[in-house]
């Protein structure tokens, strides 16, 4: 557990900054796939080491998704809607705290339980963020 708070720690200070670089939609999902590898490391491995890597890695990608989603739900948002969206945001997340471990709870029978449900939660997320990144992808037009 310390190693995974210990790689949320460490991606605080540089998602604004790849906010400004790679963009909050397809940020995300580069997050979601990050998390995809590390559960996949954790889940291919048994060494001690590569597990250790694998956390902290796992740490990064779950840690950057909430400041990211938040940025992107306020980001065209007028000032006074600003703290109302935040709070519909939180109440979101409530919900999907109480009903992640329901979900998970089916995932829990297999072999690999609560890393299997990481790699469906992640990459489902990251593939809907793609598509939604391709979506909304202005495009260049000749002579601006």
């Amino acid at each position: 557990m310390a190693l995974v708070i210990l790689g949320g720690m460490a991606v605080q200070t540089i998602v604004p900054t790849l906010i400004k670089v790679a963009g909050r939609t397809p940020l995300m999902g580069l997050f979601c796939l990050l998390g995809v590898f590390g559960v996949g490391l954790v889940i291919l491995s048994d060494d001690l080491s590569v597990l250790a890597i694998s956390l902290f890695l796992i740490g990064m990608a779950t840690f950057a998704l909430y400041p990211i989603a938040i940025n992107l739900g306020c980001d065209k948002l007028d000032e006074s809607f600003i703290v109302s969206a935040t709070q519909v945001m939180l109440f979101c997340y409530s919900i999907g705290s109480v009903a992640g471990p329901v979900i998970a709870d089916w995932f829990m029978n297999g072999t690999q339980g609560l890393m299997a449900y990481l790699l469906a939660t992640m990459m489902a997320t990251a593939i809907y963020m793609f598509i939604a990144s391709i979506r909304t992808k202005k495009h260049l037009v000749a002579g601006e």
